[in-house]
């Protein structure tokens, strides 16, 4: 959960926040408009008889930044009553609560996106929010929601495209293991796993008593190959302005090398030997490589010292069962 705000623009009845609450599994969103930080507290009790009364079910925890509004002494009672835990980032790590930001982000895009196509007064803002919370949640996703909480079957009728129930008299024909399937991304056939498919035949009076053993083999419908264009593709018109490779050359050579401009022969020798010693001078890629070099050894050391006598860190012995962090 967290709260954005707030917007310099006041919606029509006031509110300047608005409290977003995402399910960690499922991304279920609730989207609360709010006039202070302070609401927050009065959201959280009606959430939570919500969730109670609508699903059944209890909140176990909540994960939130080190905001004011959710830690103080209200909250605090409220999860204690509930006994829900409470987990917060790290200071200046918001990606520790990177669920909700990201659906703060994408709320806000589609809302900024809605008042800009629409026309609308900056007033209507939470208006804006509120829609594009609500479109971005189809019923389907309602439906899977309900089943999570409800352990309940989903009603297949509301899905588009669903498979009905195969009639009574429908026999259930097995695909053999080898049998070949299109593979609509690349257009090849490929051996694909048991499945078992559903063939409708009409009811006769005397309703086959075995299932057939050979299966006809499935015939694959050829695929057209997509036609390629003939016409010359020329570069576009603003390029005609640089200096560019041409397209159908294989040869990564450029054309105007930049050695054929820039030289070293105007410079002294030892203006030459300086700039020389910038590529020949490379930092160790990991202390295996530094500690072949005496001058990093004795900056290891220098560093060390200073550590020590700032008394920075305390050696402690290595917890049981726990691995210590590397270094480069």
């Amino acid at each position: 959960m967290d709260v954005w705000g707030p917007y310099k623009v006041a919606t029509y009845n006031g509110m300047k926040f608005f409290l977003t609450l995402v399910d960690d599994y499922t991304r279920w969103t609730w989207t609360f408009l709010i006039r202070l930080k302070s609401d927050v507290i009065f959201i959280l009790k009606n959430f939570l008889v919500m969730v109670k009364t609508q699903f059944g079910k209890s909140v176990k925890m909540f994960r939130s930044d080190n905001g004011s509004e959710f830690f103080n002494t209200q909250c605090s009672e409220l999860f204690q009553l509930h006994e829900i835990l409470h987990q917060s980032s790290c200071p200046y790590t918001p990606q520790q609560n990177g669920v909700v930001e990201r659906r703060h982000r994408h709320i806000l895009e589609i809302a900024r996106a809605i008042r800009f196509q629409g026309h609308l007064p900056a007033r209507f803002w939470g208006d804006c929010i509120e829609t594009a919370e609500g479109t971005d949640q189809s019923f389907l996703d309602y439906l899977n929601m309900r089943t999570l909480y409800d352990h309940s079957t989903p009603d297949h009728e509301y899905y588009p495209h669903s498979t009905s129930t195969p009639a009574r008299d429908s026999p259930i024909v097995p695909i053999p293991e080898s049998s070949p399937v299109l593979n609509s991304d690349h257009g090849h056939s490929e051996t694909s796993p048991t499945h078992s498919i559903s063939t409708s035949i009409p009811p006769t009076s005397n309703p086959p008593t075995s299932m057939p053993t050979a299966v006809p083999k499935l015939s694959i419908p050829p695929i057209e190959v997509a036609r390629k264009s003939s016409r010359t593709s020329k570069p576009p018109i603003w390029l005609k302005d640089y200096v560019t490779a041409d397209k159908g050359t294989q040869s990564n050579s450029c054309r105007y090398p930049i050695t054929a401009v820039i030289g070293y022969d105007q410079l002294s020798p030892k203006y030459q030997s300086y700039l020389s010693r910038f590529s020949s001078e490379q930092e160790p890629n990991s202390y295996y490589e530094a500690a072949k070099d005496k001058r990093w050894i004795e900056a290891i050391q220098t560093e060390i010292k200073a550590l020590e006598d700032n008394k920075t860190w305390e050696i402690v012995p290595l917890p049981h069962e726990k691995r210590a962090i590397g270094f480069k």
